[in-house]
């Protein structure tokens, strides 16, 4: 998987993360349709320098948005220690690469740039008829806790402190 590159999506990359994207509506446990995610949501991730693509060779095989947002502090149930975290949203990885743990390492590879802008942990929910996301997100450290519902579908959420202040063993929301 060292062969794979990561870099920040620019504009340029925006309609093939796209492509991604629509791909994958309809697959099990997706929530995705022809109304979420759009090209305004890829282009103000671009702009928010929160946007990242994973490559092989010169193809975008993943994407996923990580950054800042307060859509889910609301949310009584997260970890109060965190003091500035930041979403993980619209990860995607093409068909032909799933089951090759792509997502867990995207994940891992974009960590360090998240603690470099200042973020102390990371947010996520994922759709209760998702296993497979669920799997990743737990193989990655994240921490189931608690669940909601909103945007007309049941979720769990998930966190995980990173970072220097990230604890070697961590505790259950």
């Amino acid at each position: 998987m060292e062969s794979y590159q990561l870099k920040k999506a620019g504009m340029e990359q925006a309609e093939e993360v796209m492509s991604i994207y629509r791909s994958l509506v309809g697959s099990p446990g997706c929530t995705w349709s022809e109304k979420y995610p759009v090209m305004e949501d890829v282009e103000r991730d671009i702009a928010n320098d929160s946007l990242y693509v994973l490559y092989d060779g010169p193809a975008i095989i993943a994407a996923a948005f990580m950054g800042p947002t307060d859509e889910f502090e609301h949310l009584t149930f997260w970890d109060p220690s965190i003091r500035r975290p930041c979403d993980l949203a619209r990860i995607g990885v093409r068909k032909e690469y799933q089951g090759r743990g792509i997502a867990k390492e995207l994940i891992r590879r974009i960590e360090p740039d998240l603690v470099r802008r200042g973020f102390d942990g990371v947010q996520l929910l994922v759709c209760k008829t998702n296993p497979k996301a669920e799997a990743v997100y737990r193989a990655s450290g994240f921490q189931y806790c608690g669940e909601t519902e909103i945007y007309d579908n049941q979720w769990n959420c998930y966190e995980k402190k990173i970072g220097p202040a990230a604890a070697p063993e961590e505790k259950t929301c």
